[in-house]
């Protein structure tokens, strides 16, 4: 339904201002071009006006210091640049000093301060650096001190000095503001404003702070509105609103659900308050000025401003004023919106004309969402442009609106004196900025000071702002005060630039779809902030009934999907992968031509919400669009890999189509055929992809859907040998009946790809900005009704911010709507059936008595299974029990120095699928990190919704089997190799340079009497000690660089290469007398170990870093899984052994080997030569003695998180049934030791994903290069 019935109609002029909303900037540009045009005598005239002011500017700063010249020094091109700015946006709301001090050696001692010292020719600025400098070397460690002496001496100086240097630095910061932020209140600012005000400025005051995240918030913006208004009143001297000051409203301070998707409520609740508002100004005869704010705002913001300016009240007064950006394509078409309003009302309006300044944050809003375009210019010159032609647009509507120019740009200034012809306006600047500039023009022409108002805690987002603004080494007001660059490059017309650039466009800033460039597409999304095509997907939505019921499989049905799956398996394994790749091209266009219908069924099947079920299609277009490119790329004709043969896909019911068609996409992707089980709960989604499935080209014998009981069909399929492979996400406990049911077979190991749950965890430290953090807790939470895997349980909140944490958490949970997911206003949809429902009413009953309840939302009367969302406090996650599959938060507060014990806490649940922290200590981010066991670590964000190829997901321990979906190593579990022999591919025998055919050579083999020390070996009853040791050695070693591993490796191969006679002679033994075995079971020793010290260096040495949208960072981390039971004692091959261990080695992980008691000696030597080489002593256990009972317990132990295993089949079959006894994890055994891709199964996949811009902004996107 989108909007309810009694929602009103959309207002007639919502098509003409949108237009161009998101439309082709190379075609708009050429048009404002065109129209922005002046006379060649014109422009020369505004150069030489913009020449002169430049000129006066720079003469009369040259003997300045200031804020202005310390900025300059220090861009945003700079990391010192980046860290100011980041310290300005934290370091004065943290209330404690540790968390104080720890921001400011985060920040201060990486940077090079010293490389500034004496580059400005201000004092201020020198001495500022100089504070810097040696601020940043009290703090830094010193890695070699030159004596104790001087280590104990920094140490004391840096604890002595911490409390000195933190206030120095709030205080610094303080300064900083205040070159911004004209007053802490209102009575202060207009004190400060007295001066300029002798000058001949004029003010705008703006109360400062955040949007309004809860009731709360907007009823003390709407009381510090007024209080503001009643000041100036008293101030103001009855020259109306035009040479009077006035003060600036944020529509996002009035109401916390101030956008269209709440539209009916803004409309009754916001208009009531912006009308008082606008009365009490009317009153005082002073300026009235709606703030401009995000693109997604703009048409309820000027719904809001047509129903308050229209009212009778406000007959009369010419005080109204609306800010318009011109950075947006929409700017002409608002501007005559608005003119069209004041015809009809018969009054005037003033407009304050800005550039614009969420630039970088629309950009990448859109990228994230995958919308058709941009809805702001992507060259600084487009938004130049567009300013001058609203300028003249201003002026040929001056009967009923009254320019006001906010620039600090001199060639715009200059323009407008050029062009006003007599006509009145107004400058605008921000106080803090322009001074010298309007210093000039104040004398003769109206100037209005844009000043902010508030405390220095309520500045850090418009400080920041500014700071991006102001220090991108492209702005204008920063190559002002620049003399390095010369006035005629920062004065040139943009008309005349932007006419000669091709294309319009920048170059560097993709269209959302060309996100990840021409390896795929980005999938398309839906813009819910645009009217009209609301209505037209509410049309469509409507139109979609929901499909009939699927009729249960039967028995026979199962039989005949699995004999045609055998018969079908090898012509579609065959299909050239180009082509499987073409197939699921196909079927992603196919799907989003359909997206509408999927839409609806995913709303009326599944209960989805409409945000949700836009995500769910786009998901699974993105798993088509990718797998596609992984099967060309896996499955090249130079790759041994091959599909596995007939892999059955069961899928949940929370995504039902994106898991059921990322499962189904990728098994078809590497060649398998696919049976596919959906869940009872949403099964017609599925059938309706199947029709897609096979319209796009895949055999109908090569996928069958089968639908009904799991039990019943999954027990039919999995014990089936022609069943090859299993693809799994839901519960644990389903997860270990299908891996005993496959243990069970009697066959083969058949792979088992498991994502189960997550006891999923935030942590915030007092550094993290609350009102940004509660919002990402509130989504990660309560999004989707908490029925994500991913979905946000346990929120640690350091104990120094808790209580203000709690408050604005119950204050947002007071805003969610709760009801039918088909409206747009609905937040939480119902849990998927009643069985879920009552298991989550169970939940919160049980906490309701021993916890605190927080909060609980009020509910609906909607029909259908409803559970609004809860939020309890409690003391440990152990409290919570099992996993809890819908919207109920816990809250547990810690102490700073805690923060490992929090680590281990969460680490202690066994589950590790999504993590989240929100904190401003870029090195506590990074430790946490790399300390927390989650598949999934989301930095200064929400942590639910991974993006196919950018965040791969998946989880470990608990959590899943792994490979990660969406990641480049998914598709490698569905297929297997040709049964070669990778150690015979390493060419040992040709490396060790022997020739075998001299028979003084062989002679001197057989005769060698090899006498190699012992080592250090464990044995049954010092096992569990060993196991100790190792769990506790885990970190260290895999956090141990890839270089100083591979060294190692290398080392002892060489070692090997030196003692090769010696060590081939005792081979003979194992190798049946024979010196070419002997010597080729040597040399692929040797070449095993060079093979994984280099794929070390490879694939270990950096993260793999991923595309995504601007402003954030994403990246993927192999990580060893743990401690890994190495098993050859079925093998007298020295290069299976040692091929084993040097891969675990690789990989991070520890290794506790055993080997076949003929290669005892040989195993202890290469151990031993590891030792030599620098391997820590607890990182490699060699075990003897009992064979039997040590194998039974390294199979058994909860400290072993994968078994590798070189044997008989027989065997194999025996190990694996023998792990499904295990409690805990799935754990892997593995082997593949011939596969090329081997490494992979003994490691952990981790993505980390970061929010660059959560200290304010994209300071990469704001310093991009105009000129490319």
């Amino acid at each position: 339904m989108i909007f309810s019935k009694t929602a009103p109609a959309l207002p007639a002029w919502h098509k003409q201002v949108s237009r161009n909303y998101r439309c082709d900037e190379d075609t708009l540009v050429e048009e404002l071009l065109n129209e922005a045009r002046l006379e060649e005598a014109t422009t020369s005239r505004i150069r030489a006006k913009a020449h002169h002011l430049v000129e006066v500017v720079r003469k009369g700063r040259r003997n300045q210091g200031g804020i202005d010249a310390f900025m300059q020094q220090y861009d945003l091109s700079t990391q010192e640049g980046l860290v100011l700015m980041c310290l300005a946006e934290a370091l004065l709301r943290i209330p404690d000093s540790d968390t104080a001090d720890a921001l400011i050696e985060d920040k201060l001692t990486g940077s090079h301060w010293e490389n500034y010292l004496g580059q400005s020719e201000s004092i201020f600025v020198n001495a500022s650096t100089l504070g810097l400098m040696i601020t940043g070397n009290i703090l830094k460690e010193t890695e070699n001190p030159t004596s104790k002496a001087k280590s104990i001496w920094r140490s004391l100086v840096k604890r002595s000095g911490e409390p000195v240097i933190r206030q120095a630095m709030r205080q610094a910061m303080r300064i900083m503001g205040f070159q911004f932020v004209l007053g802490r209140t209102i009575e202060e600012a207009l004190k400060r404003a007295d001066e300029g005000s002798k000058k001949g400025y004029a003010y705008s005051f703006d109360m400062l702070g955040e949007a309004a995240r809860t009731h709360e918030d907007a009823q003390r913006y709407f009381k510090s509105y007024e209080k503001a208004i009643a000041a100036l009143s008293k101030h103001q001297k009855g020259r109306g609103p035009v040479k009077e000051n006035g003060i600036s409203v944020k529509l996002s301070a009035l109401h916390p659900r101030y956008e269209l998707s709440h539209r009916e409520r803004v409309l009754s609740e916001l208009v009531p308050m912006v009308l008082t508002l606008a009365q009490q100004a009317k009153a005082a005869n002073i300026g009235f000025t709606i703030d401009a704010e995000e693109a997604g705002r703009l048409e309820i913001s000027l719904e809001v401003i047509e129903q308050v300016f229209s009212d009778s009240s406000l007959d009369g007064w010419d005080g109204f004023t609306v800010v318009v950006q011109a950075y947006q394509k929409r700017a002409r078409d608002v501007l005559e919106m608005l003119a069209d309003l004041c015809k009809r009302t018969s009054k005037k309006m003033m407009i304050r004309l800005v550039k614009g300044a969420y630039w970088d944050s629309e950009v990448k809003l859109s990228q994230e969402l995958g919308l058709s375009g941009y809805p702001v210019f992507t060259r600084k010159a487009a938004s130049d442009v567009s300013y001058l032609v609203c300028a003249k647009k201003l002026f040929s509507l001056s009967d009923y609106l009254y320019p006001q120019f906010a620039t600090h740009n001199a060639y715009s200034a200059a323009t407008i004196l050029e062009i006003s012809q007599g006509k009145p306006f107004e400058f605008q600047r921000l106080h803090g900025m322009g001074d010298a500039l309007y210093e000039q023009l104040v004398q003769d022409h109206m100037v209005r000071i844009y000043a902010p108002v508030g405390s220095h805690e309520d500045l850090l987002s418009y400080l920041v702002r500014r700071l991006l603004e102001n220090g991108a080494n492209s702005s204008f007001v920063n190559r002002l005060v620049d003399d390095k660059t010369p006035i005629d490059d920062i004065i040139a017309d943009p008309v005349q630039y932007l006419a000669g650039v091709s294309p319009k466009r920048h170059p560097h800033i993709p269209l959302p779809i060309d996100l990840y460039g021409s390896k795929r597409k980005n999938s398309k999304g839906i813009d819910l902030t645009f009217g009209e095509g609301l209505l037209k997907l509410q049309t469509s939505l409507e139109s979609f009934a929901l499909p009939a019921q699927v009729p249960d499989a039967t028995t026979e049905e199962i039989e005949a999907a699995l004999t045609k799956a055998e018969s079908a398996k090898a012509d579609w394994s065959n299909t050239p992968p180009e082509r499987r790749g073409e197939i699921l091209r196909t079927m992603a266009d196919l799907l989003e031509s359909n997206c509408e219908e999927f839409m609806a069924i995913c709303i009326q099947e599944a209960g989805k919400t409409i945000p949700d079920s836009i995500a769910e299609v786009r998901e699974a277009v993105d798993f088509l669009h990718y797998y596609a490119d992984q099967a060309v790329e896996h499955f090249d004709p130079s790759s041994r890999l091959k599909a596995r043969g007939t892999f059955v896909c069961i899928s949940p019911w929370n995504f039902p189509l994106a898991i059921f068609i990322g499962q189904v996409s990728a098994a078809l992707a590497a060649g398998n055929c696919v049976i596919a089980k959906p869940a009872e709960q949403t099964q017609r989604v599925a059938a309706r992809m199947q029709e897609l499935i096979y319209q796009a080209g895949v055999p109908k014998d090569a996928f069958h859907l089968l639908c009904g009981d799991g039990a019943k069909v999954g027990g039919q399929l999995l014990s089936d040998p022609r069943i090859n492979g299993v693809c799994f996400t839901g519960s644990n406990q389903t997860a270990n009946i299908i891996n005993t049911t496959l243990a069970n077979r009697s066959d083969d190991i058949v792979p088992l790809i498991a994502e189960t749950g997550g006891q999923n965890a935030m942590i915030i430290d007092s550094s993290a900005l609350l009102e940004a953090t509660v919002a990402d807790a509130v989504y990660s939470a309560f999004g989707s009704a908490g029925q994500r895997c991913s979905a946000l349980r346990v929120a640690y909140i350091q104990d120094d911010v808790a209580d203000r944490f709690i408050e604005l958490l119950k204050g947002a949970m007071e805003e969610l709507s709760v009801g039918d997911p088909a409206l747009l206003s609905t937040d939480v949809g119902p849990v998927i059936d009643d069985e879920a429902l009552s298991g989550l009413q169970s939940h919160v009953v049980r906490m309701t008595e021993k916890a605190k309840l927080l909060y609980a939302c009020k509910g609906t009367d909607f029909p259908g299974h409803f559970l609004p969302p809860h939020a309890f406090e409690i003391s440990s996650i152990n409290d919570i029990g099992r996993e809890v599959f819908g919207p109920i938060l816990h809250v547990i507060r810690y102490a700073s120095n805690k923060l490992d014990e929090v680590i281990d806490e969460i680490n202690s649940t066994g589950f590790g699928l999504t993590f989240g922290i929100h904190s401003r200590i870029e090195n506590k981010t990074l430790y946490v990190q790399s300390r927390i066991r989650a598949g999934n670590c989301y930095i200064n964000r929400n942590m639910t919704g991974a993006v196919v190829g950018v965040q791969p997901f998946g989880g470990e321990g608990l959590s899943g089997t792994g490979p990660k979906a969406g990641g480049p190593h998914y598709l490698l579990r569905f297929s297997t190799q040709d049964n070669e022999d990778q150690l015979k591919d390493l060419n040992g025998l040709a490396m060790l340079g022997l020739d075998l055919k001299d028979s003084k050579k062989v002679q001197a083999i057989r005769t060698a009497a090899p006498d190699f020390p012992t080592t250090q070996t464990i044995g049954k009853s010092t096992l569990d000690q060993a196991l100790d040791h190792a769990t506790r050695d885990q970190e260290g070693w895999n956090k141990t660089p890839a270089v100083r591993r591979s060294a190692i490796l290398r080392t002892v191969a060489d070692r090997l290469d030196n003692t090769k006679t010696a060590l081939i002679s005792a081979c003979l033994k194992t190798n049946a007398n024979d010196v070419t075995k002997a010597a080729t079971d040597v040399g692929e020793a040797i070449a095993a170990l060079r093979y994984y010290a280099n794929l070390c260096d490879a694939q270990f040495s950096s993260p793999d870093i991923l595309p995504g949208p601007t402003g954030e960072h994403n990246e993927l981390q192999l990580h060893g899984r743990g401690t890994l039971a190495c098993l050859s004692r079925d093998s007298n091959s020295l290069a299976e052994f040692v091929a084993q261990i040097s891969a675990a080695l690789a990989s991070g992980n520890i290794v506790v080997a055993q080997t076949a008691p003929d290669l005892l000696a040989l195993a202890g030597f290469v151990v031993q030569s590891l030792y030599d080489a620098g391997l820590p002593f607890t990182v490699l256990h060699l075990c003897t003695g009992d064979e039997d009972a040590i194998e039974a317990q390294l199979l058994s132990d909860l400290r072993i998180n994968g078994v590798c295993y070189v044997g008989p089949k027989e065997r194999k079959l025996d190990i694996n049934r023998t792990l499904i006894k295990r409690d805990g994890a799935i754990i892997p055994l593995i082997t593949e030791l011939g596969s090329d891709h081997y490494i992979h199964r003994l490691v952990t996949e981790r993505t980390m994903t970061i929010n660059i811009t959560a200290s304010g902004g994209n300071a990469s996107l704001l310093t991009l290069d105009e000129n490319a």
